[in-house]
């Protein structure tokens, strides 16, 4: 039933876009070389294709974000695994692999995930997209700061500490607005 329901509203999404696409291109002036046309076209053809993929990351993930929700996150990452085989390297993929081992208590592995998500997409840190998930950020850029700058102090040769411990200064000058 949930998933026939989440079909439907996709469906309907796509169908209300289209159909404001449509009117938007019949509304507008048949100057058919003006700049301002292309520029309108182009700016409409890169929202839909931008709603478009995150409906599919929705519809993609959402059996993983069930079992994230019915806190069967082992389940959760082995489906995670098999998606990633036929999408890897996917952001949207990698953003919940850290959720979850975050969840789990995994600092290290979860820094290195969206560490990873990040730089390969930056909506996430991003105030006005949908895909934003600027509070997980914070809370693995603060605790893994605090955590693993301590380990590091009393483990001062344990490059993998000090490989999460810059993911973790990584996702916090992100945050800070800083670039790659």
């Amino acid at each position: 039933m949930g998933r026939d329901r989440f079909n439907l509203l996709t469906w309907i999404g796509l169908v209300v876009a289209v159909a404001a696409l449509l009117a938007l291109v019949g509304l507008t002036p048949q100057g058919q070389g003006s700049p301002e046309n292309a520029e309108l076209e182009q700016a409409l053809d890169q929202q839909i294709a931008y709603q478009a993929r995150i409906d599919f990351l929705q519809r993609v993930y959402a059996p993983v974000e069930a079992l994230r929700q019915q806190q069967a996150l082992p389940a959760a990452l082995l489906k995670l695994k098999e998606i990633a085989r036929e999408y890897p390297g996917e952001a949207h993929g990698l953003m919940l692999k850290g959720e979850i081992l975050f969840a789990q208590g995994a600092l290290e592995q979860a820094l290195e995930s969206v560490a990873q998500a990040l730089k390969s997409n930056g909506d996430y840190v991003d105030r006005n997209s949908p895909l934003r998930q600027r509070e997980l950020i914070s809370r693995l850029a603060e605790t893994g700061q605090a955590k693993l700058a301590a380990r590091l102090r009393e483990q001062p040769d344990n490059h993998a500490v000090g490989k999460a411990l810059k993911d973790a200064y990584y996702l916090q000058s992100r945050l800070a607005g800083g670039c790659e």
